[in-house]
């Protein structure tokens, strides 16, 4: 097994793909959020309980989240970088098979204007060529059975969630459910 410690430098932004707005940032004040420091081993990854059956539209998973407020304890796309530099070994004994979302980056694509959710995944999994990536899902897409959890970290004794504000739907009410 390696080291599964991550560190993460908060005060560096993620890199974005050009293909996605910079501004505005669905929940820009989760950016820099997260432990400086964590285990991998302590990811919890969850599925929204639908997702076992049939699959579920991402928007249905983002309105759980963000109505909960369990998307403060979601992985951002810093942590999924940092993530992606320990390799793919790595993030197999923990994810092997299943792609991890990063919901608190969610971002708007420029063109579209549809939100879009960073994953890790590993692309060519089955060939030597095989590599850890990150992805941008559309919040329209389904995401299809157990291999798509969520990454929360764990919830700490004595800290509550509460309903984040998701007023930015309002914006798209196109888009709302």
């Amino acid at each position: 097994m390696g080291d599964s410690i991550i560190r993460v430098d908060r005060s560096i932004l993620p890199s974005y793909p050009r293909f996605l707005l910079r501004q505005p940032i669905v929940m820009p004040e989760f950016e820099t959020t997260g432990p400086s420091e964590f285990d991998l081993a302590d990811i919890e990854p969850w599925i929204h309980p639908e997702q076992k059956r049939v699959p579920v539209v991402a928007q249905t998973i983002w309105n759980v989240l963000a109505d909960t407020g369990a998307l403060r304890r979601c992985l951002n796309l810093r942590d999924g970088e940092e993530i992606q530099k320990k390799g793919l070994e790595l993030y197999r004994e923990f994810f092997a098979g299943r792609s991890l979302f990063l919901w608190k980056s969610i971002m708007i694509n420029r063109h579209t204007r549809q939100l879009r959710i960073p994953y890790l995944f590993e692309y060519n999994a089955e060939t030597e060529h095989a590599r850890l990536v990150i992805a941008w899902l559309a919040t329209t897409q389904h995401l299809a059975g157990t291999n798509n959890p969520i990454a929360h970290f764990p919830q700490q004794e004595g800290q509550e969630d509460f309903p984040c504000d998701t007023t930015l739907w309002k914006l798209f009410p196109s888009r709302a459910q």
